[in-house]
């Protein structure tokens, strides 16, 4: 099943809260990268919030070569953007809207060390970079980290339950 849906539990009734998915432009499988291969399904309807993944790299130098391949996504970003409510980024991943022009004339924040290659990169984008930018940037992933482990906590707890496992509870 490439989608995972996190459910409320309601009486006997359930209610799908999330529909998570990983989208890409074809819906086949991408690789990640840092490697990782992940299945996808091709976009086909609205969404509540489409978050643009970080981009990994040991420098400047590779990040710059890796933001100018996926330049491509730019159409499909800006397609998205057009039937979605809320379009964010994690961490480096603001590269990905800002290319799309979706940050031209706003605020937006990114990793540190990436702050001032962004801000000469995309200078329409009014860049929030001052004390405290590690922790800006930072902060989402590591909600979005913790989110994720908690998503997998309720989706387990059931099965946990019914085997003598005891699930693990995470504040988010």
């Amino acid at each position: 099943d490439r989608e995972r849906h996190l459910h409320h539990r309601l009486g006997d009734r359930r209610r799908v809260l999330f529909d998570c998915v990983t989208i890409s432009a074809t819906g086949r499988m991408v690789r990640a990268s840092h490697g990782v291969r992940l299945p996808s399904v091709a976009p086909d309807r609205s969404y509540h919030a489409v978050i643009a993944p970080p981009l990994w790299s040991a420098s400047l130098a590779e990040f710059a070569h890796r933001a100018n391949a996926v330049q491509k996504l730019a159409p499909l970003l800006r397609r998205l953007a057009s039937r979605t409510k809320i379009m964010a980024s994690a961490c480096s991943g603001a590269v990905l809207l800002a290319h799309a022009g979706l940050l031209a004339d706003r605020r937006a924040t990114t990793c540190w060390w990436l702050a001032d290659w962004f801000a000469r990169r995309f200078p329409d984008v009014q860049l929030e970079a001052g004390r405290g930018e590690g922790f800006l940037a930072s902060l989402p992933v590591g909600v979005l980290d913790s989110a994720i482990l908690h998503a997998n906590n309720l989706r387990d707890i059931e099965g946990d339950r019914a085997t003598g496992k005891r699930t693990l509870a995470s504040l988010v």
